[in-house]
């Protein structure tokens, strides 16, 4: 009898474990670039490992003043089906193919984001659209609006500091110039959200998708911070507009 509940509990803890995943927090992960002349894309940086399973969503739906997102618009799903180690910077690319996902696959709540030249923003963040934790987000329109009226508009999230804004506002295109790429989790979150360190231009033919950075984030976030000396490769997701 004791040798049943052992090995069923064995079992239960292995099926347990192949669906765990890492629960992020605001900053665990940044963004590097957005595109809003098509084909639209954009970049995040790891800055903590990543468990295989874990899912985190992309959304260009607008935050409203009053609290929660205003729908419409899209979000797409990301669950990695593989390991990603801190300091794998990350491209998704939208344009009319199936999707290419290496260690990760893709779906949508029915509709793809959809950068537009006249301003947008994308939030990444896990659980519940209606209650998430938001982990990042890069908005193209200078400073923060005063409320989601629109596809193109949001409000900053209360609390909410793991952002890029840039000025002049309404910027179609940006990427960051890797002008600081080694250092803790906190100097590099510090040095990427600036949105002065980042190229910007209205012609995407001005500026390299993905940043052709190479990381190297020399102590991870997570619950055992450790040091990585060998940044891993850009890494690109291909998604279906």
């Amino acid at each position: 009898m004791i040798r049943s509940l052992l090995l069923l509990f064995a079992c239960w803890s292995l099926g347990f474990s192949a669906q765990a995943q890492t629960t992020l927090s605001e900053g665990d992960l940044v963004f590097t670039g957005h595109r809003s002349t098509f084909p639209d894309n954009f970049s995040f940086l790891f800055l903590t490992d990543i468990e295989a399973n874990t899912v985190i969503f992309f959304t260009d739906n607008g935050w409203r003043a009053g609290g929660g997102f205003r729908l419409g618009e899209g979000t797409l799903i990301i669950t990695f089906t593989e390991v990603v180690t801190c300091g794998t910077e990350i491209t998704v690319m939208v344009n009319s193919s199936n999707p290419i996902v290496s260690g990760a696959t893709t779906t949508t709540d029915g509709t793809n984001p959809s950068l537009s030249i006249a301003g947008d923003q994308v939030f990444a963040y896990q659980g519940d659209a209606t209650s998430p934790t938001l982990i990042a987000a890069i908005h193209t329109n200078g400073d923060w609006d005063a409320n989601a009226m629109d596809s193109n508009t949001s409000a900053q999230p209360p609390g909410l500091t793991n952002f890029v804004i840039f000025t002049p506002p309404v910027l179609d295109n940006a990427v960051y110039d890797c002008s600081t790429t080694s250092g803790t989790m906190a100097e590099l979150r510090a040095a990427i959200n600036n949105g002065a360190n980042w190229n910007t231009d209205d012609d995407p033919a001005n500026l390299n998708f993905p940043s052709s950075c190479s990381f190297e984030v020399t102590e991870c976030g997570g619950s055992t911070p450790k040091t990585t000396y060998a940044p891993t490769p850009s890494i690109s997701l291909v998604i279906k507009r």
